[in-house]
């Protein structure tokens, strides 16, 4: 539990500093560089994550793997088998996305997004670029995996602070001294990617048992661990889509400048996302660890203990960005319009976002398990539903549209298919799971949020509605772990400690 616990650390410091970053950085990109400027930034953060979708279940099949390696289950030359055959396909497939883009790029500057200020050549020499960054940062995404498969959170932690610091905050300083242009931004970005390649990749090699292997060619003996891959491939693929189709049409159907408004939204919603991932991949290889060891008891403890963390950190977030979704981006922008007209986008995109947090933490008892298919049809039936829902409503509603249907659409998924999963892998436990360790956290933060959000005043100034929501989240957090019985346990445990420890003193 003490290695746990310093894993999570690590996640959440890490992470919660590369979300800071980046969220305090967007009002400085769009003052220095524009809106439309900041769209195009959007923009390749979208056609990134449309091509991730390529990864085929490759990098959280590694995770599996080498969590399996440690608990003694998997050899270590099937572990370097599968790490060569891996690493080849997407040394392949990173680099026919990379030319694709390139050679698509005037198409993608002059006719699929909707320019007013930015020229289509700088707008193609941007794109351009943008496919280098994709074929090199995809292929440093395999290594960053093997790193958390074999327990390295505070090193993986380590170099993403570094980096989002030399990427989100030291390109201001290269902007201001040389140019505010986009293609200048996104050249400084690919001497980074470059960068962030070369560091990962060694401290991946560092990290695994008997050095780097001189095996260079693909293996087909690794094909059999390639079937979970195929199946973590169906799931990448389904909520890829499922969570990038409304970016993409909006991309195509909005100007730039309200693409870019929208995607500010965004990333004010993806607070939740951030700081509930740190949770789950530091609890990712140890279910799949108690799984291996069949040490169910434990499983079952870790499970409910970890869900009880995951509903305070969403209650406490996707909370503040339901209730007090205008004041929070008012004092984060200082665009009382765009506050406004986003705050719904952001309140629907922040709840949608902890909805897919918690069926993400009922598909951790699955891939732990390595029993993944019923969790692929149903990602797969959803996706069908879903994306032209999302495609009609985006096209003929704009960004509200498709954030409604984002909540709703998360929403009909955990109800309506998670929580029978749920039920299958861990029989009789749903019940008081529910109550006791999903909803009682969420309710009791969302009460009091909807409760202060009543004295909210629309004419504060920014640096007040910062003080306000700052001092809503202090309130809300104690409530949140006082509520939740395992977290309440931990915090009377740490606190008697400490107080045992000066009465010794």
């Amino acid at each position: 539990m003490a290695s746990l616990k310093k894993s999570v650390a690590a996640n959440m410091l890490g992470q919660l500093y590369v979300a800071a970053i980046g969220i305090v950085m967007v009002p400085v990109y769009v003052r220095h560089m524009g809106i439309e400027a900041y769209g195009l930034i959007s923009f390749f953060v979208a056609l990134q994550t449309w091509f991730a979708l390529l990864d085929m279940g490759i990098s959280p099949t590694l995770i599996r793997e080498l969590s399996r390696y440690r608990a003694g289950a998997v050899s270590q030359e099937a572990v370097w088998r599968f790490i060569r055959s891996a690493e080849w396909l997407f040394l392949v497939v990173g680099a026919v996305c990379a030319l694709i883009l390139v050679l698509a790029s005037s198409w993608i500057a002059g006719h699929w997004l909707q320019l007013t200020e930015i020229s289509v050549a700088e707008a193609s020499r941007c794109v351009a670029m943008m496919g280098v960054m994709v074929g090199g940062r995809w292929l440093t995404s395999l290594y960053r995996s093997g790193l958390i498969g074999m327990d390295r959170l505070l090193t993986v932690n380590l170099v993403a602070v570094l980096l989002a610091t030399l990427r989100s905050v030291l390109v201001v300083a290269v902007l201001l001294l040389i140019s505010t242009r986009c293609e200048v931004f996104f050249a400084y970005q690919v001497v980074i990617a470059v960068l962030e390649f070369s560091v990962c990749s060694v401290l991946f090699y560092r990290s695994l048992p008997g050095g780097k292997q001189s095996a260079l060619r693909p293996d087909r003996s690794a094909l059999p661990v390639f079937r979970f891959a195929g199946a973590m491939a169906g799931l990448t693929l389904a909520w890829g889509v499922i969570g990038q189709v409304d970016r993409l049409v909006l991309s195509h159907y909005l100007d730039l400048r309200a693409y870019g408004s929208y995607a500010v939204a965004l990333v004010a919603a993806s607070g939740v996302t951030l700081l509930s991932t740190p949770l789950i991949q530091a609890l990712q290889p140890r279910l799949v660890f108690l799984a291996t060891s069949h040490d169910e008891g434990a499983l079952a403890n870790l499970y409910r203990s970890g869900t009880q963390m995951l509903m305070c950190v969403l209650g406490v977030v996707s909370g503040a960005a339901i209730f007090l979704g205008e004041p929070l981006l008012w004092a984060w922008t200082g665009n009382r319009t765009l506050a406004h007209q986003e705050a719904t986008i952001l309140a629907l995109y922040a709840g949608g976002n902890a909805l897919l947090a918690m069926s993400s933490l009922v598909f951790q008892l699955q891939y732990a398990r390595g029993e993944i298919r019923r969790h692929v049809v149903g990602s797969l039936i959803f996706s069908l539903l879903w994306v032209p829902s999302v495609v009609f409503l985006a096209v003929h509603y704009g960004a509200t549209g498709a954030a409604w249907a984002w909540f709703v659409g998360n929403l009909a998924f955990f109800v309506g298919w998670m929580l029978e999963t749920q039920r299958r892998m861990l029989p009789g436990l749903t019940g008081s799971w529910l109550r006791g360790d999903v909803l009682r956290g969420p309710a009791a933060c969302l009460s009091i949020y909807a409760l202060l959000a009543c004295l909210v005043d629309a004419e504060h100034g920014r640096l007040a509605s910062a003080l306000f929501a700052c001092g809503a989240a202090v309130l809300v957090v104690p409530i949140g772990i006082w509520v939740s019985p395992s977290l309440r346990a931990q915090a009377v445990a740490y606190v008697s400690g400490v107080v045992c420890r000066n009465r010794s003193a």
